[in-house]
């Protein structure tokens, strides 16, 4: 028996890349799988080629909305065991070309989002005595490059 059967897991930024991976090998090993991301279209196409898997259309930097996608996901499943905070974004600029809005739009959603969805889960997550939270990061943040600066930043 895998240590994911039956739990039950959030996965931002899940429907492409990494994400999507993760939330592949989550429900292969026997986890239900709730894919967020701000593309709704995407995240309910990944959640098809899934087996045990569900999607909502979330706006990570929005506390409201991931209040409310929580309240969902709790109320489907009754709990959430795992949350895999891994929404991000990777545009290119130089620290001359960058404005300041894509400056806070990086850093709100590749590091406020890690805050406002685990403290979502927190309180759940201590009262079920039982929770992991796994944040993807980058190699990016120890190597940075002239054109990510403020991805490496956040």
């Amino acid at each position: 028996m895998s240590e994911f059967e039956g739990r039950v897991a959030v996965v931002t930024g899940g429907a492409s890349g990494i994400g999507f991976a993760i939330s592949k090998l989550l429900t292969e090993r026997g986890a239900t799988v709730s894919i967020w991301d701000l593309d709704d279209t995407a995240a309910g196409d990944a959640a098809g080629r899934l087996d045990r898997a569900g999607h909502a259309a979330v706006d990570v930097t929005d506390e409201g909305a991931i209040l409310a996608a929580r309240d969902r996901v709790l109320a489907d499943h009754g709990r959430c065991d795992i949350l895999i905070n891994n929404a991000g974004i990777y545009p290119h600029a130089t620290l001359r070309e960058i404005t300041v809005e894509a400056w806070d739009q990086m850093f709100d959603v590749d590091s406020k989002s890690v805050f406002l969805a685990t403290r979502a889960f927190m309180d759940p997550m201590i009262e079920q005595r039982y929770g992991r939270v796994v944040t993807i990061v980058s190699e990016d943040a120890y190597m940075a490059k002239p054109s990510i600066a403020h991805y490496a930043a956040a």
